[in-house]
């Protein structure tokens, strides 16, 4: 299921079928999840080096915002973003405001979808988020 899952949150629309690569982004996927905290202070030290937090979340004439771009590019990961929308729950903003009609509902739908896989417990990560924050 978990390989599904790894490959399903990669875009992969199918799930992945037993290639090399499909194995590549499950063992990505693993090393992620294991490894959550850790990526999560990561991804936040990168987000907080590009703007200030209420900054990551603007959206400029219906332009996607700093923390979506960051997504969309690679440089924070899928769980990262899910996670700070736990904490802030930026999806209904972005909804009314973002004017993508595409890219945005897909990655919202896979976002919902993702976070019943997703186990963690957002006091602990709201509490990082304090924490990088020096709140």
């Amino acid at each position: 299921m978990q390989f599904f899952v790894a490959n399903f949150s990669s875009g992969d629309k199918y799930g992945g079928l037993h290639t090399e690569e499909s194995d590549q982004v499950y063992q990505d996927w693993r090393k992620r999840t294991q490894r959550l905290r850790y990526q999560f202070k990561s991804d936040i030290s990168k987000l907080l080096e590009m703007s200030d937090l209420d900054q990551l979340f603007m959206v400029e004439d219906g332009q996607n915002p700093t923390i979506l771009t960051m997504y969309y590019r690679g440089e924070i990961s899928l769980e990262t973003f899910v996670i700070m929308n736990q904490i802030l729950n930026f999806f209904p903003q972005f909804d009314s405001q973002i004017e993508d009609d595409i890219m945005w509902p897909d990655t919202r739908n896979l976002c919902h979808k993702y976070i019943g896989f997703l186990d963690v417990d957002v006091k602990v990560f709201r509490e990082i988020l304090k924490n990088k924050l020096d709140i």
